[in-house]
């Protein structure tokens, strides 16, 4: 364990030459490579490098420093790489700052608003990011800094939660612009904490959501108690609607993969997720396996099933999840690629519900998702659990609750 050559092996070394001793040691944990250590000679040893030069020093700190409580052993895996970027910096953060500078654009002439009359929701919204700079400042104290991305995240899908429950959409039809621009304002504001609060792990990232907000001040330069409180984005402000912060990683890729050879190599494209012919296959036989399944109506009930114990019932994590946006899979006609927060973040749920649901009227719907599955992958989109349906020859039924709970609570 390198914990025992720093502590026992070096520490011995320093009294022996009549050093001064060490007052902390800080060593991390051990690093494997998709479950496997780590060798020249197998040829699976991950250069950062490599890794930076391709996705950004960001993506690539943000998923080590999320993946892995710091101290502990972690493995680093292309599948958990793509699905950080793309689920969480790519769709949860590089969404909110693109949806909401689009439309400061689009409806107040590319100027921040006025913030009005504050609402049950804004007061939400406000009071979770107003709550956050002690929470992570005890985290940074404490060097957890997975708890600390993870609380930060809380507010990211705050936010995104927030654009859902006000549809500012709906009040640019209604032409209700005082509330579309406190809206708007509520969420320049929150992107503006959260640039703040990244900062130390993402410098680029963060100083990119300032100069989209129109914010010239280096954030590096900035005093942080004044800056960390509420209200601090000046209306009129002219934002700039810039480029993607994390375009989507579309294909699959050997990560910093560098050969026993001395020279380093990036590795072949593994897979296109778009081939159609994988896709035309897969997708007659899923639908071959929904027909042999489907029972006739009038068929006499057939033995029941094999009867389990509460404990294995229990070994199902199964929790209330919120749909806060869908989409179709490209080129499949079953396949919808589900948003789904669950409390403590967001999951990419892939369903094959296409043929019994439109991705617009599963929106903000509460369903329940087995979260505690292995992540899967259906036509090359990865898939982090399973919602709940039944299903017939009438097609599928999608369950969900009679009343609106909590996202992330557990059902028992």
């Amino acid at each position: 364990d390198i914990l025992t050559t720093h502590s026992v092996y070096w520490s011995t070394m320093l009294m022996a030459l009549g050093l001064p001793l060490p007052g902390n040691i800080f060593a991390h944990g051990w690093w494997t490579r998709d479950g496997k250590k780590m060798s020249k000679s197998v040829g699976n040893v991950v250069d950062p490098n490599e890794v930076v030069d391709s996705y950004g020093a960001d993506a690539f700190r943000y998923f080590v420093l999320r993946e892995v409580p710091f101290g502990l052993d972690g493995d680093f895996s292309e599948a958990s790489f793509v699905t950080r970027v793309n689920t969480e910096l790519a769709n949860d953060l590089g969404n909110l700052l693109s949806r909401v500078l689009t439309m400061i654009g689009k409806y107040f002439e590319g100027k921040a608003p006025v913030a009005g009359i504050e609402l049950q929701f804004d007061r939400e919204l406000r009071e979770t990011a107003s709550a956050l700079p002690a929470q992570i400042e005890a985290d940074l104290s404490a060097l957890a800094f997975n708890k600390y991305l993870q609380d930060i995240w809380s507010l990211v899908t705050r936010a995104n939660r927030y654009v859902e429950e006000n549809a500012p959409w709906t009040l640019a039809k209604n032409n209700d612009r005082e509330r579309l621009g406190s809206v708007l304002y509520h969420l320049a504001e929150t992107l503006r904490l959260l640039g703040l609060f990244l900062f130390p792990v993402m410098p680029s990232t963060a100083q990119k959501i300032w100069h989209g907000l129109g914010i010239r001040k280096k954030i590096s330069s900035c005093n942080l108690p004044e800056e960390q409180s509420w209200g601090r984005l000046a209306a009129g402000t002219a934002i700039h609607a810039g480029e993607q912060l994390f375009p989507r990683i579309e294909k699959k890729e050997q990560l910093g993969h560098r050969s026993a050879s001395p020279i380093g190599s990036f590795g072949d494209r593994l897979l296109d997720t778009d081939k159609t012919k994988q896709i035309k296959s897969t997708e007659k036989k899923m639908e071959k396996t929904a027909e042999d399944t489907r029972v006739p109506a009038g068929t006499p009930p057939a033995a029941g099933p094999e009867l389990i114990g509460i404990e294995d019932f229990a070994k199902a994590d199964l929790r209330v999840g919120k749909i806060v946006s869908a989409e179709r899979v490209e080129k499949s006609e079953k396949l919808i690629k589900l948003m789904v927060d669950i409390g403590t973040e967001t999951r990419q749920v892939v369903a094959g519900i296409g043929k019994s649901y439109t991705p617009e009227e599963l929106i903000n719907k509460h369903i329940v998702i087995v979260a505690n599955l292995k992540p899967a992958k259906l036509m090359g989109v990865e898939s982090q659990g399973m919602l709940l349906a039944a299903g017939n020859a009438e097609g599928l039924s999608v369950l969900t609750l009679d009343r609106e709970t909590k996202p992330g609570a557990k059902v028992k």
